[in-house]
């Protein structure tokens, strides 16, 4: 995720009431540029443990969860580029791309 979004992950460091502030837009959340207290810690050993590596499963089991919703997302990031991965060369490719159009 090259395009972390730093305005966007000190708002969700703001709820400290919760032990995840995940983002979610159109259904899908966005567990990588989440923050998670060490309360969770535990649940994500035990997911290891097990072999279970989808992080969308642990936060299912996460009780005390905060969304941040599409509305709440664009006041930081329009684009939403801040959830752009990189999977493959071509992943790689459109990152070096928009970067470059940044630059213009």
């Amino acid at each position: 995720m090259p395009f972390v979004n730093v305005d966007l992950v000190r708002y969700m460091l703001k709820f400290k009431d919760f032990d995840a502030v995940v983002p979610r837009f159109n259904g899908y959340t966005e567990p990588l540029h989440a923050v998670y207290s060490k309360n969770v810690l535990p649940m994500i050993e035990n997911q290891i443990k097990k072999d279970e590596l989808r992080i969308n499963e642990t936060i299912k089991k996460i009780k005390k969860i905060k969304y941040i919703e599409k509305e709440e997302i664009e006041k930081f990031d329009k684009a939403k580029l801040c959830f752009f991965n990189i999977n493959d060369k071509n992943d790689f490719e459109e990152a070096k791309r928009i970067i470059n159009e940044k630059r213009a």
